[in-house]
């Protein structure tokens, strides 16, 4: 069971998500917005360090999402991408 929360910070204007979960694990992450794309950057005590989520508004009913993990904030590479439709 997890319980997330979307909030807005605005001296740092940024917009922020925390995640907690029955296992005790926490995440927190920081948004912004550029457009139709949305980025999401967090870091992490887990292997990898730093996790980067960019969404990128396709339609109403439809975006693409890419999930990304750099243990130094240099180098990116792809974990996950996809294209996401409602139905």
């Amino acid at each position: 069971m997890s319980l997330g929360i979307y909030g807005y910070d605005s001296a740092r204007k940024v917009y922020t998500y925390a995640n907690y979960n029955s296992a005790g694990e926490q995440e927190t992450w920081a948004g912004t917005v550029e457009g139709d794309t949305w980025t999401w950057n967090s870091e992490s005590a887990l292997p990898g360090g730093k996790w980067r989520y960019i969404v990128q508004v396709l339609s109403p009913t439809s975006h693409s999402a890419k999930f990304e993990i750099s243990p130094d904030g240099s180098a990116w590479p792809t974990v996950m991408d996809g294209k996401y439709t409602k139905q």
